[in-house]
């Protein structure tokens, strides 16, 4: 048998939100050698390649054709075998392969039809759209991940908001506990020796220590931890006439 013509119409009607028809319509007219029209019923397998020749079949689908007197036939292409994402907008080319024979040649280019040609520029989309990524302009403005790429300027602030709920209570401030040395002027022993050298700590701090740094003298000075109206303080007396003395405290204090 010999394929004469073959015609492969794409119908497609898209009324406004409805779904686009997963099928299309293939008709065509088979001929005998001698050019008489082949009859009856015979079964077919149709394919779609992206090459005119060789290659391996993107998608292949079987049916039964039934011919007219004349040799006419109308097959439904996606009925059987759905097309899944063949309509990637390769070039693609329909095989017909009757049983017990080898492919008929050459392949038929699949064309667009008028609308289908429009329908490659969307004027106004209108419900979900699943585009791999967004350009506009070269700009990538959502890429493969969803990301959105571009952000526009900052709105108005909005109105502050309510003050919300007092939040959980931190842990407990450990104390920290800060000592240092103070000093008061030195004295020098007189022929009374009761001129002492006194320090005493400030507000806040509390006398943990005291001692007497002697500059001259005999190492004998006496130390003494006393108080008055203004508090606690360390007093160093030197036990001998001309003896230099120095009071030294060690005053503390507690921070949380």
């Amino acid at each position: 048998m010999n394929l004469n013509r073959t015609m492969l119409a794409l119908l497609v009607a898209i009324p406004a939100l409805a779904a686009v028809p997963p099928t299309i319509d293939q008709q065509g007219r088979l001929l005998k050698l001698d050019g008489t029209p082949e009859t009856g019923s015979i079964g077919a397998t149709f394919a779609l390649y992206d090459v005119a020749t060789g290659g391996t079949a993107l998608w292949t689908e079987k049916h039964t054709l039934k011919l007219d007197a004349s040799g006419f036939y109308a097959a439904t292409l996606g009925s059987v075998t759905a097309f899944g994402g063949v309509w990637d907008g390769r070039s693609l080319f329909l095989g017909l392969t009757l049983d017990g024979e080898s492919e008929m040649a050459p392949r038929q280019g699949v064309m667009s039809v008028p609308y289908a040609l429009k329908a490659g520029v969307t004027d106004d989309a209108v419900g979900d759209i699943h585009p791999t990524s967004i350009t506009v302009g070269g700009k990538t403005i959502v890429d493969s991940t969803g990301t959105v790429l571009v952000q526009g300027p900052a709105g108005v602030q909005g109105v502050k908001g309510d003050t919300g709920p007092q939040g959980p209570a931190g842990p407990p401030t450990q104390p920290t506990l800060s000592c240092l040395y103070r000093y008061a002027a030195s004295a020098t022993g007189t022929s009374s020796y009761a001129v002492g050298s006194t320090v005493r700590c400030i507000t806040g701090e509390v006398m943990t220590g005291g001692t007497c740094v002697v500059a001259t003298g005999s190492a004998g000075t006496a130390g003494l931890f006393a108080s008055d109206g203004s508090g606690i303080y360390f007093d160093c007396i030197p036990s001998n006439n001309g003896d230099n003395v120095t009071a030294q405290a060690v005053c503390c204090k507690i921070a949380f």
